[in-house]
């Protein structure tokens, strides 16, 4: 291969609402919505907890839909803030290790808007449940499916050629 030399695209999976459940977590640790605080607040409470994002449970069916994407070889792109980076995107390294697959690529990216950034090539592929970071990288020439639920999300990648229809149909309707 020559260097340059355009290569199959690649699919980026976010983390927090799409495989892990990083709401339900938020909920269950601090009886909040993390939406209706502000971003500092919800950080100083998330800082407050040393594992915090180790220990939030994945999405249900969020491992069987990753094991589905496998064979894209799927890189986890996931938002981490600046401050604390290293502690966050550690826990978020180990869990998607842990939780998903041994060798899995795992991104961590300094806030969500940046996520675009990192794009390889144009027509790389972004599954996001925030709709700006999918507008942003749309705007950087990628693809970008907004996740709602993990049979659309999969229908829409068979639509875009990056599931055969039979991958799609065996997942069913979760």
């Amino acid at each position: 291969m020559v260097y340059g030399e355009a290569r199959e695209r690649r699919v980026y999976l976010d983390m927090d609402g799409v495989v892990a459940d990083f709401a339900g977590h938020f909920r269950r640790v601090f009886q909040l919505d993390h939406r209706l605080i502000g971003a500092k607040a919800m950080w100083r409470h998330i800082h407050g907890v040393e594992t915090f994002f180790r220990d939030i449970a994945p999405i249900p069916g969020a491992v069987e839909f990753f094991h589905q994407l496998a064979p894209a070889g799927p890189i986890m792109i996931t938002a981490c803030p600046a401050e604390n980076y290293g502690r966050v995107a550690g826990q978020k390294r180990e869990w998607a290790r842990e939780i998903l697959a041994p060798n899995v690529a795992v991104l961590p990216v300094i806030g969500g808007k940046n996520k675009a950034l990192f794009m390889h090539q144009p027509g790389d592929l972004l599954i996001d449940d925030h709709g700006p970071n999918i507008e942003a990288w749309r705007m950087a020439g990628g693809v970008g499916i907004l996740h709602r639920s993990f049979s659309e999300t999969l229908s829409a990648l068979q639509h875009h050629g990056f599931l055969g229809a039979a991958s799609a149909a065996q997942f069913g309707g979760v």
